[in-house]
């Protein structure tokens, strides 16, 4: 299950003593010794300046011109490794006016139950904190398709108060966030993109226990190309799409949603194709398979 703790520090570390013990002591391959970065984290989050240091940074950047955005808008980078790297996020109390609050709750993704495709640590850093429900399921048993049904196991809902730490496991735990009374901020230790596995991630209906989308992710986003190809494609699309549909290397997901398009361009090649490629490929191309994303990035 997600773990949660409650560990009191009374010392604290710099951002480079803690960026020096994460590259030597974690793999973003072995949980364990993830997890065990833990302590440093903690100590970390007693240091009250390297968060409002790296803001400093980007305040001269944008007065200098150097920089015009930050990639996310509730995110900032602090500091970044060959497998790690460690962002700050802001997390906002919703506005009154309903149209705003509705843009804040996409934004933050606040109300919006999903998992995601790697492990990562956070900690509560300033403010009250933000309070998530969190759930336990098995992503291996999914087909990933929409309304498909899951077994949900609730573990609990925890408020991120500066300095308790969760460790969020890959496509095992789904939490949902709900915003803050207060400003708040937290601290992650994230893995750099290039060590996410090629999983997808979701969003749920908990009352229901279903998947209902994408959470995006890079397979989600290429599925959506595959699918729009259905919509826009031609003999040329159909050829194309109906090797993949029938490559072994390729992943189920991939020939279903190829299966799928060629069946709304030509209909006569699909059927053809049905009859040569196996059966749960078949099966998986008539349902709604998730892709593309409702909101989120794949790091988010």
């Amino acid at each position: 299950m997600a773990l949660v703790w409650d560990v009191h520090y009374d010392e604290s570390v710099e951002l480079e003593e803690f960026m020096d013990y994460v590259h030597n002591n974690a793999d973003p391959h072995d949980e364990q010794s993830f997890m065990d970065c833990r302590h440093m984290l903690r100590k970390l989050a007693n240091n009250r300046s390297f968060v409002i240091d790296k803001y400093h940074e980007k305040l001269k950047n944008f007065i200098d011109g150097g920089e015009q955005a930050l990639s996310q808008t509730q995110s900032l980078e602090v500091a970044a490794g060959a497998d790690f790297y460690v962002r700050a996020n802001i997390w906002l109390p919703i506005a009154e006016d309903s149209l705003t609050a509705t843009f804040q709750k996409k934004l933050f993704s606040y109300d919006l139950p999903h998992d995601h495709n790697f492990s990562f640590l956070t900690v509560g850093y300033f403010g009250e904190g933000y309070e998530t429900d969190i759930y336990e399921y098995q992503n291996e048993k999914c087909h990933g398709y929409v309304n498909e049904e899951i077994d949900l196991k609730h573990l609990g809902r925890h408020k991120l108060t500066p300095g308790r730490m969760i460790f969020y496991r890959s496509s095992r735990d789904i939490h949902i966030q709900y915003w803050p009374e207060t400003l708040s901020v937290s601290v992650n230790l994230m893995p750099n993109i290039k060590n996410v596995p090629s999983q997808q991630q979701y969003i749920f209906d908990l009352q229901n226990q279903l998947i209902t989308g994408g959470a995006g992710d890079l397979i989600s986003n290429k599925l959506f190309l595959f699918k729009a190809a259905g919509y826009i494609g031609d003999e040329t699309t159909v050829e194309l799409l109906a090797d993949i549909s029938q490559s072994d290397t390729s992943c189920a997901k991939t020939r279903a949603m190829a299966l799928r398009s060629i069946d709304k361009i030509d209909p006569k090649a699909a059927e053809f194709l049905h009859r040569k490629v196996p059966r749960h490929i078949c099966d998986l191309s008539r349902k709604d398979i998730v892709c593309g994303s409702q909101g989120r990035d794949y790091m988010a």
